[in-house]
């Protein structure tokens, strides 16, 4: 049996679904990266630095990242480009998290767990960081582009707007 709702046809549900997920899709990509540069950007202001210098400072770390491949060779290259400098509008949503999760820099909770969903009462910037990456990973993996449901749609981007 269909779950559509009265009076519209099997295609315009899966239309209006599909919709639904590129919507929380854009959400997270635009919404949650604009979030993420805007932090990054705030903390090299709050420590007088640039992207630049954190990036020299933890040249190290990062190094070590892309030794164990949690950081690609296009990553690095875009961290530390031949000419020019880097800037947060340059990075995406994956390399920002990666960046603040594993740099000391930027002063998170060494100890917060990263792979489970963080209690709703927890408003830590740790918290709201890795409720962002638990819902890009969510929707951006989801295996068909067939749509979520409209309830289902409503709860996401109620949570994800909490974040």
């Amino acid at each position: 049996m269909s779950a559509s709702q009265p009076g519209t046809s099997s295609s315009t549900q899966i239309a209006d679904n599909r919709i639904f997920l590129f919507r929380l899709q854009i959400l997270i990509i635009d919404g949650g990266l604009t979030s993420l540069r805007n932090y990054v950007d705030q903390e090299l202001a709050a420590q007088s630095s640039t992207l630049s210098t954190c990036l020299a400072y933890e040249k190290a770390r990062i190094k070590l990242l892309k030794g164990k491949k949690i950081i690609t060779q296009v990553q690095y290259d875009l961290l530390y480009p031949s000419s020019g400098t880097v800037s947060t509008s340059d990075l995406d949503i994956t390399l920002i998290i990666c960046l603040v999760r594993n740099l000391k820099f930027f002063r998170l909770n060494s100890k917060f767990n990263w792979n489970i969903p963080p209690v709703q009462s927890d408003t830590s910037i740790e918290a709201d960081i890795c409720r962002l990456k638990l819902f890009r990973n969510e929707i951006c993996h989801i295996s068909t582009t067939t749509g979520i449901q409209h309830n289902d749609f409503i709860n996401k981007w109620q949570e994800i707007e909490q974040v």
